[in-house]
């Protein structure tokens, strides 16, 4: 019910607006106050509801908008959205909070990173406090990486709601890209396992 409240779909908006209009033209053509009124009531439930979940993000939202921010802040070599977007205690590979974060930066001027695009993303809610985000990234680069343009590497970033009700990433987790799997990238660029 919360999700249909705060992330209302569009099918369910354009039918409320249908329903009203349909009800006010009604009423309108008979000259029935009762469905003129009951389309007007109609048409400002659907704009109530498109408000409020245009306002409200739920958590599903703001892991999606999080996710976001951390690809693009990678881009940008932004540590200040970086270290607000990591958990205190996560981890990626082996690496800490502090060696995600300078190692982004690193990676990406190494690298020459000049963008980052999200292709596809499955978010997945496996407790009430902890969300699974599967992504698809594709990067280009400048240089002499630029061999790396348009292979696709496939991410999981688990996310921990805080006690104040923040999202936070806690755990990265490589899947794989071109021909290597996530075991690989992990060892050949973060020296895990």
């Amino acid at each position: 019910m919360r999700d249909l409240l705060f992330d209302t779909p569009w099918w369910l908006l354009t039918l409320l607006g249908l329903v009203g209009i349909v009800l006010f033209m009604s009423g309108n053509a008979r000259q029935h106050k009762g469905l003129l009124r009951a389309g007007i009531a109609v048409i400002l439930l659907g704009v109530v509801l498109a408000v409020v979940s245009y306002l409200v993000d739920t958590p599903r939202e703001k892991v999606i908008k999080g996710t976001r921010a951390l690809v693009k802040a990678a881009v940008d070599r932004d540590k200040t959205t970086l270290n607000a977007e990591l958990h205190p205690n996560a981890s990626l590979a082996g690496w800490k909070r502090l060696q995600i974060i300078d190692g982004a930066v690193a990676y990406a001027d190494q690298f020459g990173l000049k963008s980052a695009t999200i292709t596809g993303m499955e978010v997945k809610q496996d407790e009430p406090s902890m969300m699974t985000v599967t992504m698809r990234v594709v990067a280009q680069f400048s240089g002499k990486q630029a061999y790396f343009d348009t292979v696709p590497t496939d991410w999981q970033l688990t996310w921990w709601e805080t006690s104040n009700g923040q999202w936070l990433l806690k755990d990265v987790t490589p899947l794989g890209g071109g021909n290597l799997s996530g075991g690989q990238l992990a060892k050949q660029y973060f020296g895990g396992s």
